[in-house]
């Protein structure tokens, strides 16, 4: 794939990716060994953060989703909502470098789809620059819970022969 195309490609991956961050992907019908299935609960509280974001209440989506770091610093779809919001300048001024670092620690703590974004700007050089061995890193850790853009990322690279001629 050409840089152009894999550039637009990207992009309009990180664009159209709005909200997977609070919203749970799709998962296959039979759960992990690892990750027993929570029945749902008629109780559990909505999610105040996301449900702001979908009603493009950007500032109340930031504001719901710090108060949800503050009572859990790992929660992994707060901090994946507060990097498309930075990513998206929606309530925020547009912020790549801090986009990434709000992926990267989603990713850290445990998100797919902010393991996956951040390896693929890693590979852009968005936010930054390009470090072909971290983006790998992190699309592996996506691709490792069945991620399927990181499984096709990690394709690619592996045909380009890792960028070497």
């Amino acid at each position: 794939m050409n840089r152009t195309v894999f550039v637009i490609a990207l992009n309009a991956t990180l664009v159209a990716s709005a909200g997977v961050f609070a919203a749970p992907a799709a998962q296959p019908a039979t759960p992990s060994a690892a990750e027993p299935a929570a029945a749902p609960s008629a109780t559990s509280a909505p999610d105040l953060a996301y449900g702001a974001y979908q009603r493009q209440d950007y500032k109340t989506a930031m504001a719901e989703a710090k108060k949800r770091l503050a009572s859990d610093p790992k929660d992994a779809a707060a901090m994946g909502l507060i990097g498309q919001l930075y990513l998206e300048g929606a309530g925020v001024p547009r912020d790549a470098k801090q986009a990434m670092d709000w992926f990267r620690r989603a990713a850290d703590a445990g998100s797919d789809s902010s393991a996956y974004l951040y390896g693929a700007a890693l590979l852009q050089g968005m936010g930054g620059t390009t470090d072909r061995a971290r983006a790998r890193a992190y699309l592996e850790k996506a691709g490792a819970k069945n991620y399927g853009a990181a499984l096709h990322l990690l394709g690619e690279m592996a045909l380009e022969n890792e960028g070497k001629p």
